[in-house]
Protein backbone atom coordinates (compact mmCIF):
# COMPACT_ATOMS: atom_id res chain seq x y z
CA UNK A 1 0.00 0.00 0.00
CA UNK A 2 1.30 3.07 1.10
CA UNK A 3 4.52 1.61 1.72
CA UNK A 4 5.17 0.48 -1.87
CA UNK A 5 5.32 4.12 -3.08
CA UNK A 6 7.02 4.92 -0.74
CA UNK A 7 10.37 2.44 -1.20
CA UNK A 8 9.04 3.34 -5.37
CA UNK A 9 8.42 7.06 -5.78
CA UNK A 10 9.71 6.97 -9.18
CA UNK A 11 6.14 5.23 -10.12
CA UNK A 12 4.02 7.94 -9.30
CA UNK A 13 4.76 9.52 -12.61
CA UNK A 14 5.00 6.21 -14.51
CA UNK A 15 2.13 5.71 -16.80
CA UNK A 16 3.10 2.35 -17.92
CA UNK A 17 2.27 0.99 -14.18
CA UNK A 18 -0.98 3.67 -13.81
CA UNK A 19 1.13 6.49 -12.08
CA UNK A 20 -0.96 9.82 -12.22
CA UNK A 21 -4.21 7.33 -12.49
CA UNK A 22 -7.11 8.35 -14.38
CA UNK A 23 -8.47 11.39 -11.82
CA UNK A 24 -5.70 13.35 -13.38
CA UNK A 25 -5.70 12.43 -17.00
CA UNK A 26 -9.48 13.90 -16.75
CA UNK A 27 -8.82 17.14 -15.00
CA UNK A 28 -5.96 17.62 -17.41
CA UNK A 29 -8.02 16.15 -20.21
CA UNK A 30 -10.56 18.83 -19.15
CA UNK A 31 -8.61 21.95 -18.50
CA UNK A 32 -6.72 21.12 -21.63
CA UNK A 33 -9.92 21.49 -23.73
CA UNK A 34 -11.96 24.14 -22.29
CA UNK A 35 -8.27 25.99 -23.34
CA UNK A 36 -8.34 24.83 -26.75
CA UNK A 37 -11.89 25.47 -27.28
CA UNK A 38 -11.42 28.78 -25.64
CA UNK A 39 -8.54 29.35 -28.36
CA UNK A 40 -10.21 28.04 -31.50
CA UNK A 41 -13.83 29.19 -30.59
CA UNK A 42 -15.35 26.19 -30.06
CA UNK A 43 -18.75 26.09 -28.49
CA UNK A 44 -18.11 24.84 -24.89
CA UNK A 45 -21.54 23.75 -23.99
CA UNK A 46 -21.62 21.38 -27.14
CA UNK A 47 -17.82 20.54 -26.58
CA UNK A 48 -18.79 19.03 -22.73
CA UNK A 49 -21.63 17.52 -24.43
CA UNK A 50 -19.48 15.39 -27.17
CA UNK A 51 -17.23 14.62 -23.99
CA UNK A 52 -19.84 13.45 -22.35
CA UNK A 53 -19.86 10.32 -25.21
CA UNK A 54 -15.57 10.51 -25.23
CA UNK A 55 -15.16 9.61 -21.36
CA UNK A 56 -16.79 6.03 -21.64
CA UNK A 57 -14.88 5.32 -24.02
CA UNK A 58 -11.86 6.41 -23.40
CA UNK A 59 -12.39 4.78 -19.70
CA UNK A 60 -13.20 1.34 -21.80
CA UNK A 61 -9.49 1.98 -23.28
CA UNK A 62 -7.87 2.52 -19.99
CA UNK A 63 -9.36 -0.61 -18.58
CA UNK A 64 -8.12 -2.41 -21.32
CA UNK A 65 -4.80 -1.07 -20.78
CA UNK A 66 -5.19 -1.80 -17.32
CA UNK A 67 -5.83 -5.64 -18.12
CA UNK A 68 -2.43 -5.63 -19.98
CA UNK A 69 -0.72 -3.82 -17.81
CA UNK A 70 -0.93 -5.43 -15.00
CA UNK A 71 -2.92 -2.35 -12.35
CA UNK A 72 -5.81 -2.04 -11.11
CA UNK A 73 -5.86 -5.79 -10.85
CA UNK A 74 -8.53 -7.55 -8.65
CA UNK A 75 -8.60 -9.53 -5.01
CA UNK A 76 -7.48 -12.80 -5.19
CA UNK A 77 -9.73 -15.55 -5.18
CA UNK A 78 -9.72 -19.90 -4.16
CA UNK A 79 -10.16 -21.25 -7.33
CA UNK A 80 -11.52 -20.03 -11.10
CA UNK A 81 -13.96 -22.92 -10.96
CA UNK A 82 -16.17 -20.83 -8.34
CA UNK A 83 -17.34 -18.22 -10.06
CA UNK A 84 -18.30 -16.97 -13.79
CA UNK A 85 -15.54 -16.94 -16.47
CA UNK A 86 -16.36 -13.53 -17.24
CA UNK A 87 -15.80 -12.51 -13.54
CA UNK A 88 -12.61 -14.44 -13.08
CA UNK A 89 -9.02 -14.38 -14.64
CA UNK A 90 -5.21 -15.96 -14.02
CA UNK A 91 -3.16 -12.63 -13.91
CA UNK A 92 -0.06 -11.25 -12.04
CA UNK A 93 0.38 -8.81 -9.58
CA UNK A 94 2.77 -5.69 -9.36
CA UNK A 95 5.09 -8.20 -8.79
CA UNK A 96 4.51 -10.24 -11.53
CA UNK A 97 3.04 -12.86 -9.02
CA UNK A 98 0.38 -15.13 -11.11
CA UNK A 99 -3.20 -15.96 -8.96
CA UNK A 100 -6.39 -16.31 -9.97
CA UNK A 101 -8.54 -13.04 -9.06
CA UNK A 102 -11.27 -10.83 -9.94
CA UNK A 103 -11.47 -9.72 -13.45
CA UNK A 104 -11.83 -6.13 -12.75
CA UNK A 105 -11.26 -4.62 -15.86
CA UNK A 106 -13.86 -6.66 -17.13
CA UNK A 107 -16.31 -4.61 -14.60
CA UNK A 108 -14.18 -1.82 -15.72
CA UNK A 109 -15.28 -2.38 -19.61
CA UNK A 110 -18.91 -3.22 -18.69
CA UNK A 111 -19.30 0.21 -16.41
CA UNK A 112 -17.81 1.84 -19.42
CA UNK A 113 -20.31 0.18 -21.99
CA UNK A 114 -23.17 1.18 -19.36
CA UNK A 115 -22.03 5.27 -19.01
CA UNK A 116 -22.09 5.22 -22.67
CA UNK A 117 -25.52 3.58 -23.27
CA UNK A 118 -26.48 6.70 -20.52
CA UNK A 119 -24.79 9.47 -22.56
CA UNK A 120 -26.35 8.24 -25.79
CA UNK A 121 -29.48 7.92 -23.98
CA UNK A 122 -29.27 11.75 -23.02
CA UNK A 123 -28.18 12.65 -26.34
CA UNK A 124 -31.35 11.24 -27.78
CA UNK A 125 -34.39 10.51 -25.77
CA UNK A 126 -36.58 13.06 -25.13
CA UNK A 127 -36.68 15.40 -23.33
CA UNK A 128 -33.16 15.18 -23.15
CA UNK A 129 -32.66 15.78 -26.78
CA UNK A 130 -34.77 18.41 -26.97
CA UNK A 131 -32.11 20.61 -24.82
CA UNK A 132 -29.37 20.33 -27.23
CA UNK A 133 -25.66 21.90 -26.76
CA UNK A 134 -26.90 22.53 -22.80
CA UNK A 135 -23.19 21.58 -22.25
CA UNK A 136 -25.14 19.33 -18.88
CA UNK A 137 -24.84 15.73 -20.15
CA UNK A 138 -21.18 15.11 -19.20
CA UNK A 139 -22.09 15.82 -15.68
CA UNK A 140 -24.40 12.60 -14.79
CA UNK A 141 -21.25 10.40 -16.73
CA UNK A 142 -18.93 12.02 -14.41
CA UNK A 143 -20.90 11.26 -11.11
CA UNK A 144 -21.67 7.49 -12.34
CA UNK A 145 -17.93 7.16 -13.41
CA UNK A 146 -16.53 8.29 -9.66
CA UNK A 147 -19.11 6.19 -8.24
CA UNK A 148 -18.37 3.11 -10.05
CA UNK A 149 -15.21 3.38 -9.80
CA UNK A 150 -15.49 3.72 -5.72
CA UNK A 151 -17.18 0.54 -5.41
CA UNK A 152 -14.81 -1.33 -8.03
CA UNK A 153 -12.01 0.08 -5.52
CA UNK A 154 -13.44 -2.27 -2.88
CA UNK A 155 -12.44 -5.36 -5.06
CA UNK A 156 -8.97 -4.03 -6.02
CA UNK A 157 -5.89 -5.29 -4.89
CA UNK A 158 -2.95 -3.76 -6.07
CA UNK A 159 -1.01 -1.22 -3.76
CA UNK A 160 -2.68 2.33 -2.67
CA UNK A 161 -1.89 4.73 0.04
CA UNK A 162 -4.94 4.70 2.85
CA UNK A 163 -6.35 7.88 2.62
CA UNK A 164 -6.12 9.47 5.68
CA UNK A 165 -9.47 9.80 8.09
CA UNK A 166 -11.11 8.10 5.28
CA UNK A 167 -9.42 5.03 6.07
CA UNK A 168 -9.78 3.34 2.43
CA UNK A 169 -8.25 3.60 -0.40
CA UNK A 170 -6.89 7.28 -1.62
CA UNK A 171 -8.32 6.33 -5.15
CA UNK A 172 -11.36 5.48 -3.59
CA UNK A 173 -11.36 9.28 -2.06
CA UNK A 174 -10.46 10.52 -5.74
CA UNK A 175 -12.81 8.50 -6.95
CA UNK A 176 -15.64 10.41 -5.09
CA UNK A 177 -14.28 13.61 -5.14
CA UNK A 178 -14.69 12.96 -8.92
CA UNK A 179 -17.95 12.68 -8.20
CA UNK A 180 -18.86 15.22 -5.80
CA UNK A 181 -17.28 18.15 -7.85
CA UNK A 182 -19.18 16.67 -10.96
CA UNK A 183 -22.30 17.18 -9.03
CA UNK A 184 -21.59 20.40 -7.40
CA UNK A 185 -20.38 21.85 -10.82
CA UNK A 186 -23.42 20.93 -13.46
CA UNK A 187 -25.98 20.59 -10.61
CA UNK A 188 -24.89 24.33 -10.39
CA UNK A 189 -24.80 24.97 -14.03
CA UNK A 190 -28.54 23.38 -14.19
CA UNK A 191 -30.06 25.21 -11.59
CA UNK A 192 -28.78 28.09 -12.78
CA UNK A 193 -29.66 27.89 -16.24
CA UNK A 194 -33.38 26.98 -15.12
CA UNK A 195 -33.01 30.00 -13.30
CA UNK A 196 -32.42 31.87 -16.26
CA UNK A 197 -35.42 30.15 -18.41
CA UNK A 198 -38.20 30.81 -15.98
CA UNK A 199 -36.91 34.40 -15.59
CA UNK A 200 -37.11 34.59 -19.93
CA UNK A 201 -40.28 33.15 -19.30
CA UNK A 202 -41.78 35.58 -17.25
CA UNK A 203 -40.30 38.87 -19.03
CA UNK A 204 -41.76 36.86 -22.83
Amino acid sequence: ESAYFAAHPDEILDLARGGLDWHGALAGGLLGALIMARLRRVHIARLLDGLALAVPILSAATWQGCAQAACAYGAEVNTLARYPAWLVVEAPDVYGALAPRLNLPALGVGLSIALLVIALALHALPPFARRGGDGLRLGPVLVLLGIGAALIGFLRADPSPIWPGFERRADQALDLAVALVAALVFGGLAWVRARRRRSAERIG
